[in-house]
């Protein structure tokens, strides 16, 4: 009877084998994630992360919180921090392909001076109050009183950057995601982005350079963003393995 139920047994692990694999492996895909669905009011440094690895933003932005819906809208001033940074956790670099991933739901730029830009990457060193040494970003910055330009940027000896690209108008209401694949050995980065249903589309690529690593994830804004009804809502900020064109 134990023989019988132990052999039994076996082939109900064996059987569940391939989903326990997968299931560990998608977890394991997404190292750090913002969704923003804490309560309203909502700090960055305060909001939660559903990645496989809990890190807390280091860094606030004036007049910008969650909204209760599932956004973090920007509101900031120059008078607050430019940036919030945190460590990337050591095993993270055992990988070798990796995202960075930000999904905007809109946007209205409408101050005098075109000023507004938001960056979203990974950067060798940490500093408030200086610019950080950049490895690999996006940025999605306001360059005239209509026009919204996208870069992938690198920076260093030997770095090939993306863009910037002008693709969007002062006022979004359609959602975008902008996505920044790293290819770690080969230093090698494209930029995507997909705008409400359509497909991602390959907006270009570039090189990092050898003299930086990854070190620490940053996001960061400078300009105002306090016009009267100006905002950017941002739904989600990740760093991941999981390409964002695969099916979860």
């Amino acid at each position: 009877m134990h023989q019988i139920f132990k052999i039994r047994l076996n082939q109900v692990l064996v059987s569940l084998l391939p989903v326990l694999i997968l299931s560990t492996t998608s977890a394991a895909d997404v190292h750090y994630e913002w969704l923003f669905s804490d309560a309203a009011g909502t700090s960055i440094s305060k909001s939660v992360t559903s990645g496989t690895h809990k890190a807390r933003w280091i860094g606030d932005f004036n007049d910008s919180a969650t909204n209760g819906s599932g956004q973090f809208v920007v509101g900031r001033t120059p008078k607050s921090e430019s940036d919030a940074f945190f460590p990337l956790a050591s095993s993270v670099s055992e990988s070798e392909t990796f995202w960075v991933i930000v999904e905007v739901s809109g946007w209205e730029f409408n101050g005098k001076t075109a000023s507004e830009t938001m960056r979203v990457g990974l950067v060798d060193n940490a500093w408030h109050g200086r610019t950080p040494d950049t490895f690999a970003q996006i940025e999605l910055r306001r360059t005239d009183s209509e026009v919204v330009s996208v870069s992938g940027e690198s920076f260093g000896s030997k770095a090939d950057p993306i863009g910037p690209l002008d693709l969007f108008t002062d006022n979004q209401t359609e959602p975008v995601t902008l996505a920044l694949r790293i290819e770690k050995s080969e230093r090698a980065i494209s930029l995507f982005k997909k705008t409400g249903s359509e497909d991602f589309q390959l907006l270009g690529e570039g090189k990092t350079s050898p003299s930086r690593e990854m070190n620490y994830m940053r996001l960061g804004f400078t300009g105002y963003f306090n016009a009267k009804n100006e905002h950017l809502s941002i739904d989600k900020v990740a760093f991941t393995t999981r390409s964002p064109m695969e099916t979860p």
